[in-house]
């Protein structure tokens, strides 16, 4: 950037913020596209973030920076935009449209809408109602589309798009529109509350711009806002959950307020599940292992298919606190890999990353699907064994497996975002009833716990590993007496000395 152009948008941005000043949870988004230039935002809040006006002043602040620019608001229908940004001035009369703030004098309010009303003028040629567009005095253009008419998305070319409430959208105005911002180096703002689960659309390019080069994702509950909160202790927010909790409806609270996906507790089997608690990184995890490998008993189970997910999930439970660790999984869809074969190869390469001595593993497969079990043993002479399946007390072990997060013994490592998603999203239909389906490795987890003999948890807070390398004889009987415990049995008769 020149230095005229800097100085040119100084002189843009200390108009703009005598009317209309970004808070500090927008400013984020201010700095990484005005100071850091980002290519694109994906902005998961709140609601009463602030987001509609921070979208306008970007787009007005793009449009007044860049000549005969195309700058667009899509939202998830054009009729959805009239009602909430169009109707009520904030998009064309943005400069005199505010209201007095809750803090502002009655004379700081007028001089603030004298000074917008200068700027209306200054830099707004006209409006047309019809098809709600703006146009700048320099040849620049905020308009209105929505995601509906995707097929309109194809002759566009935008300078910048901005999309509001995109869990609605359809995405193949997305999938057109965004090829379009390379003509004149655009950007994109995506923003929006979370959906109820993460196989969605949304949750694809959320994740996509965590990953993507000049891209960033960024989360904001609602309470950043200080114009409408008193910061995450404010009062009336506190009384809002309240409420929420009081209808069993935090889900909502939690996606609509703190912009986090949690999807409906009174239908999911794991309420209870957390990304921030449950998730651990797969490093640390394996090292964990590796250093007390003695402790832990290692599983792999395969929930074999020829035509739909082929499931694979690698498990590590701890015989001492019965602490239950998914390490790796393999979750292939496509038919081509399904091949015997195949999945057996790369699962051999997960687990032996962990640890290589294929002796230590306990291998066992879905007893329905012999034919996997014929191929491995004629392909490489590998014994694996039929799990022990628990079809009239399935209940049974969800609830065990319920336990186990409740008493912090559950962790998944990062490379099982498919088991996290399948555990997540396993709720009850209507009817009150598990169906059959996205389960693939929550089955090989039953099964894991099934040949581990895992039948209850211990409700005693975990105990810190002990870091000696030696005992005395009465150190490693009160060792063994308080593992033996913690297991729920009873003391074995070597240690009756």
């Amino acid at each position: 950037m020149n230095k005229e152009f800097l100085d040119y948008q100084e002189s843009i941005e200390r108009q703009m913020h005598q009317v209309w000043c970004p808070h500090d949870g927008q400013f984020d988004i201010v700095k990484a596209f005005f100071i850091d230039w980002c290519e694109g935002i994906f902005l998961q809040c709140g609601r009463k973030f602030g987001k509609t006006e921070l979208a306008v002043y970007i787009l007005y602040m793009f449009g007044l920076l860049f000549e005969n620019a195309e700058c667009y608001f899509v939202a998830d229908e054009k009729d959805h935009a009239r009602k909430i940004l169009w109707n009520n001035g904030r998009l064309p009369r943005f400069f005199t449209s505010f209201r007095q703030g809750k803090d502002e004098s009655y004379a700081d309010f007028t001089h603030r809408r004298k000074v917008g009303e200068m700027l209306q003028k200054k830099w707004v040629v006209g409006s047309n109602n019809v098809d709600m567009t703006v146009t700048l005095h320099n040849g620049s253009m905020v308009m209105v589309e929505g995601a509906k008419n995707y097929s309109k998305a194809d002759g566009l070319s935008p300078a910048i798009a901005v999309y509001d409430e995109f869990k609605h959208h359809d995405e193949r105005f997305d999938i057109a529109m965004r090829p379009n911002l390379r003509t004149f180096n655009g950007r994109i703002l995506i923003m929006g509350t979370p959906p109820d689960n993460e196989q969605n659309y949304y949750c694809k390019i959320a994740e996509e711009f965590r990953h993507k080069k000049g891209h960033i994702w960024v989360q904001k509950p609602s309470w950043e806002n200080p114009h409408v909160y008193d910061g995450p202790d404010d009062e009336g927010l506190a009384e809002e959950e309240k409420e929420y909790r009081r209808r069993n409806e935090y889900h909502i609270f939690a996606r609509e307020y703190l912009a986090e996906i949690t999807p409906d507790q009174n239908a999911m089997i794991f309420p209870m599940l957390e990304r921030r608690k449950h998730i651990g990184k797969y490093e640390e995890m394996v090292a964990e292992i590796k250093k007390h490998h003695r402790d832990w008993d290692l599983f792999v189970s395969f929930d074999p298919a020829s035509a739909s997910v082929f499931g694979v999930l690698l498990v590590a439970v701890n015989k001492l606190d019965k602490r239950v660790w998914l390490l790796d999984e393999i979750y292939e869809s496509s038919t081509m890999e399904t091949r015997a074969k195949n999945i057996f190869v790369k699962a051999r390469e997960k687990w032996r990353a962990i640890n290589a001595f294929d002796a230590d593993w306990h291998k066992i497969y879905d007893y329905a699907a012999t034919w996997f079990q014929v191929e491995v043993q004629g392909e490489f002479d590998e014994n694996i064994f039929p799990c022990q399946k628990d079809l009239k007390n399935k209940e049974a072990k969800l609830s065990v497996i319920k336990d186990i997060m409740i008493y912090d013994r559950f962790l998944v490592s990062e490379k099982c975002p498919k088991t996290f998603w399948e555990l997540q999203l396993y709720k009850k239909d209507e009817k009150g009833m598990i169906p059959k389906e996205h389960d693939h490795n929550i089955d090989n987890l039953r099964y894991i716990l099934n040949a581990a003999y895992y039948t209850s948890v211990p409700t005693t807070p975990l105990i810190a590993v002990d870091e000696r390398r030696a005992f005395k004889m009465e150190d490693e009987y009160d060792n063994n007496y308080e593992a033996e415990r913690l297991m729920g049995g009873s003391l074995d008769d070597d240690y009756n000395y």
